[in-house]
Order: structure tokens, then sequence, then C-alpha cells
């Protein structure tokens, strides 16, 4: 069967991630 818990799980890491990276550009510049 089809795991939608993954695909949430999924979804929250990789906005998480894009925050950091946004978060590390601002201290770059």
């Amino acid at each position: 069967g089809y795991r939608p818990q993954f695909y949430v799980r999924t979804t929250d890491v990789t906005g998480h991630i894009k925050q950091f990276q946004a978060d590390d550009n601002t201290q770059i510049k």
C-alpha cells in the first residue's frame, strides 16, 4: 500500500532544508 506519512515527512524535511539554505544565504551576504 501507499505510505502518505513518508511523503509528508519528506515535504517537511525539504521545507526545513530550504529555510536553512535561505538563512545561510543571508549570512553570506
